[in-house]
């Protein structure tokens, strides 16, 4: 069972309880707080009294204040319970929704402390594959501990394979991005480097093969990829890790970054998205 699910089986769980004591609790308080009401009614007159006539007042008001703030506090919650149901269809549908895309969490950008925890996370127990798309991957180029992390897993299993696929120069797309992208950041009079598609490949390249061991060496690729990428993607085993690139005056460090977890049992329409997309870059990667 996914985290989402278990979340959902929990909350249905709680509400459970919840309507649990309410439609027992209510008839329960009210009935002794009417009998309170009958009794003190029955035993008004100091000949009559159970225990005492000042010792039947204080114990039967007791009961019947007590008696009318529980009811009134459990009617309150009969007026929540009766709002929840009219959206619990809605509230179910959309946690089974986010269940069956696998969505974990979504990342303010690619400096997110969070996002760069996972990911290493992610690299220290992958066992298959790591699979990374994108124009540049600035998140690796920038982040050498990432890369230290990638090396030190192909280090340390028999099988784990790396493919890098970047923007190439050569692309017509790319260099229209590069293109748009210098002149925002001219008009601006912000500093931009537009050889970036050359820099980042190679900086990702030489550091993963440099710490890499030699004979561990050939399940490493990094190469342009075949197209022109209109995401950014490192898939890490069943962990996706993604972004959209924006428009020319936003960065890809600054584009908020996804996280799923693929469940091939119950796969939703953003995992098929991911996963053909993955597919493609892998069966066409030179």
């Amino acid at each position: 069972m996914s985290r989402n699910s278990g979340q959902t089986s929990s909350l249905q769980s709680a509400r459970s309880r919840f309507r649990l004591v309410l439609y027992l609790g209510l008839p329960a308080v009210a009935s002794v707080t009417l009998l309170a009401i009958i009794l003190k009614q029955l035993y008004t007159a100091p000949d009559s009294a159970l225990m005492s006539e000042g010792l039947d007042a204080i114990v039967f008001e007791t009961v019947i204040i007590l008696g009318g703030a529980l009811m009134g506090a459990l009617g309150v919650g009969l007026i929540f319970e009766a709002y929840q149901a009219r959206y619990a269809d809605q509230s179910v549908e959309l946690a089974a929704e986010v269940a069956r895309e696998g969505l974990v969490r979504v990342y303010k950008n690619a400096n997110d402390p969070r996002l760069l925890a996972a990911l290493e996370s992610a690299i220290a127990r992958a066992y298959d594959e790591l699979l990374a798309v994108g124009l540049g991957l600035g998140i690796l180029y920038n982040n050498r501990g990432l890369l230290a992390a990638i090396a030190a897993r192909v280090n340390a299993t028999t099988n784990f394979r790396v493919t890098v696929l970047t923007g190439a120069r050569s692309n017509p797309g790319v260099m229209t991005r590069i293109q748009e992208e210098e002149a925002w950041h001219a008009a601006q009079g912000v500093n931009y480097d537009p050889a970036w598609v050359d820099h980042y490949p190679a900086e990702i390249r030489s550091v993963i093969t440099v710490l890499t061991e030699q004979p561990k060496r050939n399940r490493i690729k990094v190469t342009d990829a075949n197209g022109m990428p209109m995401l950014g993607l490192i898939k890490i085993d069943d962990r996706y890790f993604w972004f959209s690139y924006g428009s020319p005056d936003i960065r890809g460090s600054e584009s908020p970054w996804v996280e799923l977890v693929d469940d091939a049992a119950s796969r939703g329409n953003l995992l098929q998205f991911l996963h053909r997309t993955t597919d493609y870059f892998r069966s066409t990667a030179p």
